[in-house]
């Protein structure tokens, strides 16, 4: 068989609507025997409720620039699988070599802050440490390592066509189904190491 088509409303399951969030919007929406019409917003923020707190986070970023990073950092850096567990254990990024990836739309922002490391100040297509700790209010955003990604497709359902969006993927082991969070993107379902399915923001 095929990969699961998200362009099929019949799919929802493949895609990651958890077929009990339904039963919960139902009784919300004070629903009997009879049809009603329900906006796809409420299914995703039912389906949201269901999975977020079991969801494990990973990076994915869309169209990647590869940055070298100058300055003073640790060799490694840990950041949560999920920041309301810790029993979820910890991902690990090392620098070696010494970049990053980043969105190319964040880079046209300027100075940025790494999630969960470091404050640093952009030069055209480099970057350097400025510091560890949050020193403004200079805009968060994801980032990867080298050694901890990999090239990888998000596969998204827009306007009834099927989008591959091509791009650098942090590095995991979770098996086929699993549901996770892309960090700034929405949630999706694994399909392969290297391939993830959007389903909701």
């Amino acid at each position: 068989m095929g990969r699961p088509s998200p362009a099929n409303p019949s799919g929802t399951e493949a895609q990651g609507h958890h077929l009990r969030s339904t039963p919960s919007l139902w009784v919300e929406l004070g629903v009997t025997q009879k049809d009603i019409s329900v906006p796809l917003s409420a299914l995703f923020s039912h389906n949201t409720k269901q999975i977020d707190d079991d969801a494990p986070r990973l990076a994915f970023i869309r169209s990647p620039v590869e940055v070298p990073l100058a300055g003073d950092h640790p060799a490694q850096v840990e950041v949560d699988v999920h920041p309301n567990h810790a029993s979820m254990g910890k991902r690990t990024f090392t620098f070696e070599p010494a970049t990053v990836w980043l969105e190319e739309e964040d880079m046209a922002k300027g100075n940025l802050r790494l999630k969960g490391f470091a404050d640093l100040e952009i030069e055209k297509q480099s970057a350097t440490v400025a510091s560890i700790e949050r020193s403004d209010q200079r805009p968060i955003v994801h980032w990867l390592s080298e050694t901890q990604s990999c090239e990888a497709t998000l596969i998204v359902a827009k306007d009834g066509e099927i989008v591959e969006h091509k791009g650098r993927m942090e590095r995991h082991d979770y098996p086929e189904g699993t549901m996770v969070q892309l960090e700034r993107i929405g949630y999706g379902r694994v399909l392969d190491a290297t391939t993830i399915l959007f389903s909701h923001s």
